[in-house]
């Protein structure tokens, strides 16, 4: 099925209503559907009621067989864009080209697609030829070579004013600082042997790739040479700078993620010629945090998670009903144990703790004026003493024994302190019999 537009296609119809169109032959000096659109292809179509107002712009697909006309997708109609239910009478259909559809030369001499996609585009072969996406993929990826990425950039507008050293026609050239203090780029401090991208030098002589060849300190000034695969010219290769130039930025605050082009047009003179780098483009870099790993695309736990995590800082698997307790540092799996009278029953996700001798074996002895009856856990004891409601009291002393210092005692009567045993009360104390 292909999409057909041919000139001077006109036929008529008295088909009503909102179904597909019978189509009644060409019309005087037009030709039909079947020669200019052909079997099973579609077309533009509009159909228009003669003497009246409805009228159907849309998309249809032609059949031979029947000789009809399908109203496949309308685009515009007399029912504000709806399918049009037309009335009885002779209807004119023919091949249009919608405005909504076209591809035309705007009054500035410009093309307009109407917001669509023009498809088939052959590669250009003269210098003013349209170039179709492959074309222009392929060159673009020519014209980037890719570089080992750099740990640090430095941010735009930084106009770094470092003292440049040129070496032999850029070989060895160095960037020193104009002061002692340590290297510091997008708010990192840089490390020896790592590889940075200086792109913003107030003379921009000193801007391009560079390892960090000393740190410096307090006492030292920081050192920068030019790295070996961007300190000579040459086209197309990474082992040398030209534009196109291609520096993917690993590290840093506000640069990392980003990757930089060199636009350099032309011969690159090192010491004289002006290098220059623009953003290629900015990617959204994860890093690891306390606790997780990152493996290419893949974030992950660290096992175990670590107490201060909010883990257990236990990698083992539990057994039947094992809990996890504290142990001062952190935790660790324990069961319970049976004791005297108790067992314990481990099952999955339960435990059961059972009293295995319920029935203990008590005794209450009975004193004197007392008695004892009933059996565990059920006790009565009563008063045998005589006197009904008085409790009568009749004390042996049979033992020696001395007031407390400070303190007064009372005994009720009578009182007989058997012979050999003596009680003594403190001066200034009593003992009160009653």
């Amino acid at each position: 099925m292909a999409l057909v537009l041919a000139d001077r296609v006109l036929e008529t119809s008295t088909t009503s209503g909102s179904g597909t169109i019978s189509l009644a032959g060409a019309s005087v000096g037009y030709q039909g559907f079947s020669t200019g659109v052909g079997n099973g292809n579609q077309t533009y179509y509009t159909i228009a009621l003669e003497g009246g107002s409805e009228w159907e712009v849309g998309i249809g697909t032609y059949t031979s067989v029947g000789d009809t006309l399908s109203r496949d997708t309308v685009l515009a109609s007399s029912a504000s864009g709806a399918k049009v239910t037309f009335s009885a009478g002779v209807k004119q259909v023919f091949v249009t080209y919608p405005a909504g559809k076209s591809v035309f030369f705007t009054q500035s001499g410009t093309i307009s697609a109407s917001s669509g996609r023009i498809t088939n585009v052959a590669a250009p072969e003269a210098a003013t030829d349209a170039a179709n996406r492959e074309y222009v993929d392929n060159l673009a990826a020519a014209a980037i070579h890719v570089h080992t990425n750099v740990v640090l950039a430095t941010p735009a507008s930084t106009g770094r004013t470092d003292t440049y050293n040129n070496g032999t026609a850029g070989v060895s050239a160095t960037l020193t600082a104009t002061a002692n203090g340590t290297l510091v780029i997008d708010s990192t401090v840089a490390e020896a042997a790592q590889r940075v991208l200086i792109k913003d030098c107030t003379n921009q002589i000193g801007n391009g790739v560079y390892v960090v060849t000393t740190v410096g300190n307090g006492s030292t000034q920081y050192v920068m040479t030019r790295s070996d695969d961007a300190d000579t010219y040459g086209e197309g290769g990474s082992n040398s700078l030209d534009e196109g130039s291609y520096f993917f930025v690993s590290g840093g605050t506000s640069q990392k993620g980003a990757a930089y082009v060199c636009n350099t047009p032309g011969i690159i003179v090192f010491g004289s010629t002006n290098i220059t780098f623009a953003e290629f483009s900015q990617s959204q870099v994860y890093q690891a945090g306390t606790g997780i790993d990152i493996t290419n695309t893949t974030i992950s736990l660290q096992t175990p998670v670590a107490v201060a995590n909010g883990g257990t800082g236990t990698g083992s698997t539990p057994t039947d009903g094992q809990l996890l307790t504290g142990n001062g540092s952190g935790f660790s799996l324990n069961t319970l144990k049976s004791g005297t009278g108790i067992s314990v029953a481990n099952a999955p996700g339960s435990i059961t703790i059972t009293n295995t001798a319920p029935n203990q074996s008590v005794t209450i002895s009975a004193g004197t004026g007392i008695s004892v009856g009933g059996g565990y856990p059920s006790f009565t004891i009563s008063s045998t003493g005589s006197g009904g409601p008085i409790l009568e009291s009749e004390i042996n002393i049979n033992q020696s024994y001395s007031l407390t210092l400070d303190k007064n005692g009372l005994s009720v009567g009578p009182v007989t302190v058997e012979p050999s045993y003596t009680i003594t009360v403190p001066a200034g104390q009593r003992w009160v019999i009653l």
